[in-house]
Formats: C-alpha cells, sequence, structure tokens
C-alpha cells in the first residue's frame, strides 16, 4: 500500500451498458406462433393418448373376448336377474304363503317354461351318475337331496330370508345364476366331448370296415393302392420342393 502511494482519488466501478438491441421492450409472440404452438401441443397430447390407448389394449388383449362374454351373458340374464330379485324380496313379506308351498308352486308352474338346455343341464348329471353307479343310487341320492332341501326350509320358513345383514339379494340371485351357467357349461362340454369321443370311434370302426372290404376285393385293393401311391409322391414331392425353397421343411423331407 505503502510502496504504491496514495493519490487521493477514487475510482468508481461503472456498469457496462447494454446494446440497445438488447434493452429494447419484449415484442409478444405473433397470432401465427401461438397457432402453431398451439397445433404442436395438440399433436403431441393425441400421440400421448393413442399411445395410452395402445398400451392399455395390450395390456388387457388377453381379456377382452372374456369381458365381452361376460357382458354378453349380463345383458342376456338382466330381466331373469330382474324378477329373480323381486320374488325373492315378495317372498319376505308377512302376507305371503309359507316359503316352502310359495316356492314349490313356483318351481312347478315355471318348470314347464324352463328352456330345453336348463332341462337338459339337470338330466345329464342324473345320466352320468346312472352310467357310473346304478338308477336306485340315483333316486336314493335325489330323494336325499331333497330332504335336506325341503326340512329346512320347512322348519325355519322365513327366517332363512334373514340374510340380508351379510348378503343382498341381488347378489345370491347373481350366484344362483353364475352356478345355473356354469352347470350348463359343464354339461355343454361333457356333451362336447362325448360327441368327439363317437365321432373317434365312428372314424375307427369305418376305417375297420374300409379295410375288411378293401382286404376282401384284390381289384379293390389295387386301385385303393395305386391312388394311395399317387397321393403319397404327390405329397413327398409337395415337401420336397418346400423344403428347397424354405429350409425349415428339410427335416420333413428327410424323414419321408
Amino acid at each position: 500500500f505503502f510502496s504504491l502511494g496514495w493519490t487521493g482519488h477514487t475510482h468508481r466501478h461503472t456498469k457496462p451498458r447494454m446494446p440497445a438491441s438488447a434493452v429494447d421492450e419484449f415484442e409478444p409472440p405473433t397470432e401465427l406462433e401461438v397457432q402453431v404452438l398451439g397445433h404442436l401441443l395438440g399433436n403431441l397430447s393425441s400421440a400421448a393418448l393413442l399411445l395410452l390407448g395402445w398400451l392399455t389394449f395390450q395390456l388387457w388383449r388377453d381379456y377382452i373376448s372374456t369381458i365381452l362374454a361376460a357382458f354378453i351373458v349380463s345383458q342376456a340374464m338382466r330381466r331373469m336377474r330382474e324378477r329373480m330379485v323381486s320374488d325373492v324380496r315378495s317372498l319376505r313379506a308377512p302376507s305371503e304363503a309359507p316359503l316352502l308351498r310359495r316356492v314349490g308352486g313356483a318351481s312347478l308352474r315355471h318348470a314347464w317354461a324352463c328352456p330345453p338346455l336348463l332341462l337338459l343341464a339337470v338330466v345329464v348329471p342324473l345320466l352320468l351318475l346312472a352310467d357310473y353307479t346304478s338308477w336306485g343310487w340315483v333316486g336314493t341320492a335325489c330323494a336325499s337331496a331333497v330332504a335336506v332341501v325341503v326340512v329346512p326350509v320347512w322348519l325355519l320358513d322365513r327366517r332363512l330370508l334373514s340374510y340380508t345383514a351379510l348378503l343382498s339379494d341381488e347378489s345370491l340371485v347373481t350366484l344362483a345364476l353364475v352356478g345355473l351357467v356354469s352347470l350348463v357349461a359343464c354339461v355343454s362340454l361333457v356333451l362336447l366331448l362325448h360327441s368327439l369321443v363317437d365321432l373317434a370311434l365312428l372314424l375307427g370302426h369305418s376305417s375297420e370296415w374300409t379295410r375288411a372290404r378293401v382286404a376282401s376285393d384284390d381289384d379293390v385293393a389295387a386301385a385303393v393302392e395305386q391312388v394311395l401311391s399317387s397321393g403319397r409322391s404327390v405329397v413327398y414331392s409337395g415337401i420336397a420342393t418346400l423344403s428347397e425353397a424354405d429350409p425349415r421343411w428339410s427335416g420333413a423331407s428327410r424323414v419321408l
């Protein structure tokens, strides 16, 4: 400090001046710029929504058929469900007849208007049980089931309907309909399997009958052998051509 000396003058530090172009007043965006920005944001939002919809579809793709089937079944059984709910609520009225008499009469009345598939769903399990046991055991089982159902209804009467604290009428009817649909699906599956088994047996018997007829006639056997040989040659040549075009068929070509 002493070596530099003291001049007694102070130096003022002044801020550098900005160019005149930087201190100009900020101009608002034009209408064209606002429209371009709006279109850009709209396109980005649409692309994001489409991506979200595609990802949602990929997430639920395996369940779409189940959801559609459940929706169709629920709409088809909506009127039946509403009617059953109203019937269950009417059973709780004190002025109505005893529960056993009312349910028995309603069952007899609606049995004649029951669809054939539902009647078949009840009859087929009995027929299956009769195949594995006997009609005596089936009759005993049916009588025992009727007794197990009738005796509590006769003894408890409307006290059986005091389940609303745990389960609503709609939920009870829905469970009953789900059980009914499950029974119909089981019966349909059993019929389909039996039909496939019968078809396989028919094809087997037809093949054996054809072989027996062909073996008994030399001319027919020669004609059939010629047709089979020509068919085999066509198949072999086709697979050879495919193996030349696609290497994945080379294994089948070597085996043949």
